[in-house]
C-alpha cells in the first residue's frame, strides 16, 4: 500500500472528507514498449543456445536486436527486420577486435552482413484538447539500413553477442510512421481515455470523493 492509498479519510472539524484515488494498475507497468505504442525491446534470454559453430541467422538477427533495442534519453530504439548473413570462421585479432572488450579471445569470430530497420519513437501523445500535438501511430523515424556489417563473439562468460551496424545510414528517413507493434499490443496512455472500467477491473483502487458541507 502506497503513502496515498493509507492517507487519512477524514477531518471532524471542516466537516469534508476526502478518499484518495491511486490506481495500482499504472504503477505495474512490465511494457516498456507501452507507452510509446510499440512492442518491447527484444530481450535475448539464453544467449547460449547455439550447437558447434557459429549462431544461425535466426539466431543472430536476435542478438542483434538485442545489443541495440532499448530506451535511451527517452526515445525507444527497435531493430526490426532484421536480416543476416553470416560469413566464415576467423580468429581472433588482437588489433582488429580490441574492441570487443568482452570476448572470449580463444574462439572464432564471424563476420556478418545485413540489413535492418531502425525505429527511433518518441512517447505517444493522445490529447483531445491538445489535437494538434497528437501522435499516435505517428511518433517514430524509421531508417531502412541496408549493407549493414558486423561482428558476431562469444564472450569469456559463453555468452554469444552479434552488432551490426551500417556506416551509410539511411540518407532519407520515413518520419512520421507508426512503430513496429507487437500483436495485441496496447497504448496505456490510452487507459485515460477508453479503458477504465476495464483497468478498474484490474486494480485493486481507492475512491477519490470530496464533500462539502
Amino acid at each position: 500500500m502506497t503513502r496515498l492509498d493509507r492517507l487519512a479519510i477524514s477531518s471532524a472539524a471542516t466537516g469534508t472528507f476526502v478518499l484518495v484515488l491511486t490506481f495500482s494498475g499504472f504503477a505495474q507497468v512490465t511494457h516498456p514498449g507501452a507507452d510509446y505504442g510499440a512492442r518491447d525491446p527484444t530481450v535475448c534470454k539464453d544467449s547460449k543456445a547455439v550447437g558447434s559453430g557459429a549462431p544461425s541467422p535466426q539466431q543472430a538477427a536476435q542478438y542483434v536486436a538485442c545489443e541495440h533495442d532499448g530506451i535511451r534519453a527517452n526515445h525507444l530504439y527497435l531493430y526490426d527486420q532484421v536480416k543476416v548473413e553470416i560469413g566464415a570462421a576467423r580468429r581472433f585479432g588482437q588489433l582488429t577486435d580490441l574492441n570487443l572488450a568482452d570476448a572470449d579471445t580463444k574462439s572464432a569470430v564471424y563476420p556478418i552482413r545485413g540489413s535492418y530497420r531502425l525505429y527511433i519513437c518518441e512517447h505517444q501523445v493522445n490529447n483531445p484538447r491538445l489535437p494538434t500535438y497528437n501522435n499516435v501511430g505517428k511518433n517514430c523515424s524509421m531508417f531502412d539500413n541496408q549493407n549493414a556489417t558486423g561482428l558476431c563473439w562469444k564472450t569469456s562468460f559463453g555468452d554469444w553477442r552479434c552488432d551490426m551496424t551500417s556506416e551509410k545510414q539511411d540518407p532519407n528517413p520515413k518520419h512520421n510512421v507508426a512503430p513496429p507493434a507487437a500483436p495485441g499490443a496496447r497504448n496505456f496512455r490510452a487507459f485515460a481515455e477508453r479503458d477504465w472500467s476495464s483497468l478498474l477491473a484490474q486494480s485493486s483502487p481507492a475512491i477519490f470523493l470530496r464533500v462539502f458541507s
